[in-house]
């Protein structure tokens, strides 16, 4: 999911669109989200593992931050959930 802190809802639906996102995107406006996660740069990447706890947290001032999330995110995925 992405989280949204600012903006036009209407221009964030566009953007989607065009970006061909399928991932529910949520707005934070009142930083409930954003403030715990220590979430102070856009875009800010926070994955967390199905088991709820936090595997890393990436800014695009981050070195490689895209490949280093999608190598982090394949390996989730592989992975399978405790039951």
């Amino acid at each position: 999911m992405s989280v949204v802190r600012e903006g036009d809802a209407g221009e964030i639906r566009r953007f989607a669109e065009e970006q061909k996102i399928t991932f529910p995107i949520l707005e934070d406006r009142d930083r409930a989200f954003s403030r715990p996660y220590r979430a102070i740069s856009t875009p800010t990447f926070i994955l967390i593992g199905p088991d709820g706890v936090i595997d890393s947290v990436n800014t695009t001032g981050n070195v490689n931050y895209y490949t280093v999330l999608m190598a982090k995110v394949k390996a989730l995925i592989l992975k399978p959930a405790a039951p």
